[in-house]
């Protein structure tokens, strides 16, 4: 998908070069992520989620869809790596 907006398109190229300090600015300062059961806040926490992740899972996203509505971006995609199971 080349039609991304640019900042969904910053963060799976960020994400699939596993860079957790440009994962980490695509969001705002006091953006939350919650993954896995856990609660990351802050570019800080985000970055450092992202490194731990990269390392574990070598994830990538291939992004197939994207829809919107109301302003907001849900974007479909298929996500690979290396995951128990």
């Amino acid at each position: 998908m080349n039609n991304l907006p640019q900042a969904i398109a910053a963060y799976v190229e960020a994400a699939n070069a596993q860079a957790p300090k440009r994962v980490a600015a695509c969001f705002h300062a006091d953006a939350a992520v919650y993954d896995e059961g856990n609660v990351r806040r802050g570019r800080d926490g985000i970055e450092a989620w992202v490194a731990e992740t990269a390392l574990r899972y070598r994830s990538t996203i291939e992004p197939v869809g994207l829809e919107e509505a109301d302003g907001q971006h849900r974007l479909q995609a298929i996500v690979k790596g290396d995951f128990p199971g």
